[in-house]
């Protein structure tokens, strides 16, 4: 008889198909719409941010049992906002005008792009990461 926990056991986590993958999403994303101008805008003053804050949460969001890619954008748009959000309550707070309409800024079009780049990131890790016995293989 097998034993009940093996059906929440994952496979060992591998880290090169999810850094590849967030890497990989915004500058496909940005390839594909490079004619609009702003997204090759938004790449090069959000995706360090992208990164830096993204692939800490991807990879605690890889680590839990039931995570799947599907849930990528849903997260980049919280992550996002919970970093931009406070920081626009403490500028204004602090009365730094200047500081809290660049953190609007990010907070604004990064609502939007990290959302759009994480869809092309949750693509990109499902193709490196295929499916095993009807769901997704994850970290």
């Amino acid at each position: 008889m097998a034993d009940r926990n093996d059906v929440h056991k994952q496979p060992p986590f591998t880290p090169l198909p999810l850094i590849a993958a967030m890497i990989g999403g915004p500058l496909a994303v940005t390839a594909l719409t490079f004619w609009l101008q702003i997204p090759a805008f938004a790449l090069v003053m959000g995706g360090p941010f992208y990164l830096v804050a993204g692939l800490p949460a991807a990879w605690w969001h890889f680590r839990k049992p039931r995570a799947t890619a599907a849930m990528l954008p849903a997260l980049a748009f919280a992550v996002n906002a919970a970093l931009c959000v406070p920081a626009v309550v403490l500028f204004a707070v602090i009365g730094r005008q200047d500081l809290q309409q660049m953190a609007s800024i990010y907070l604004f079009f990064g609502s939007i792009f990290a959302p759009v780049w994480a869809t092309g990131t949750a693509l990109i890790y499902r193709a490196l990461v295929p499916a095993r016995t009807g769901r997704e293989v994850t970290p």
